[in-house]
């Protein structure tokens, strides 16, 4: 199938009443074995699309979020959050990830973020026909998105389009303070989570550390048990419970 063309930027026609908008889409935390996957969905206005108009922090603001510090994603929240048409955040949980795998579980993440876009972009503003003319998706693959009234909203893949599309980078900043803040709140409810599995160090992700506390500690509620190594451990418990039941009947 052949690639679609990106379309022309955000644009309001007055006569008609009509929002014409583009949604940058991305996601944070499908690499983890731990927790939530997130997604983001942006519409930006015209001027932070365009490098001309866009101000020297806008420019460092807006860029994908893996180049950024923590506190410098914080305020790339704040600067879409105040700039943005619209914007929206989806999640996935850990059990849907298992029940549906992580594919699945990052598009239906991606469908919710966009939804919320929408209607972010309808309550800011009440008075036009917002109109989505394309959806940007940073990486490969979608599941085609069908909006309120089962209209195919056409889409574009572009493999790392969070460093080359401002509205991909927003939503990548958008997916993974979303993200992060999960971690801290999960931590803030089970202190555990931090003193043992040290999930405020790694966020989650499979590191050496990880792996180390799964070793010592177990898993948590929270671990996606179709992951590697989690997956492995609970294999194991389960084949130790069932020689354990084997022994007992025996004797």
């Amino acid at each position: 199938m052949a690639a679609a063309v990106i379309t022309t930027i955000n644009n309001v026609d007055t006569s008609n009443n009509v929002l014409r908008i583009r949604i940058g889409v991305d996601e944070a935390g499908r690499g983890c074995m731990w927790g939530s996957v997130f997604a983001g969905a942006v519409a930006l206005p015209t001027d932070l699309e365009n490098e001309e108009t866009m101000t020297n922090e806008e420019r460092f603001l807006l860029r994908d979020s893996k180049v950024l510090s923590a506190k410098r994603r914080e305020e790339s929240l704040a600067l879409i959050k105040r700039r943005a048409i619209g914007w929206g955040i989806g999640e996935s949980t850990s059990q849907e990830i298992d029940r549906f795998n992580i594919l699945r579980a990052t598009h239906t993440a991606m469908h919710r973020a966009i939804d919320m876009c929408i209607q972010s972009c309808r309550n800011n503003y009440p008075t036009m026909n917002v109109i989505v003319e394309q959806i940007l998706v940073d990486g490969d693959r979608f599941r085609t998105y069908i909006d309120s009234d089962e209209n195919v909203i056409p889409h574009t893949c572009v493999v790392g389009g969070d460093a080359t599309m401002r509205c991909i980078a927003a939503a990548s900043n958008i997916a993974k303070t979303g993200r992060d803040h999960h971690v801290m709140t999960e931590v803030e409810k089970d202190p555990r989570l931090a003193s043992q599995w040290k999930m405020d160090k790694h966020k989650g992700y499979c590191t050496a550390i990880h792996n180390e506390c799964l070793r010592l500690y177990g898993i948590h509620p929270l671990h996606r048990r179709s992951y590697e190594p989690v997956k492995r451990i609970v294999e194991s418990n389960n084949n130790e419970a069932v020689s354990h039941s084997d022994t007992e009947y025996v004797s």
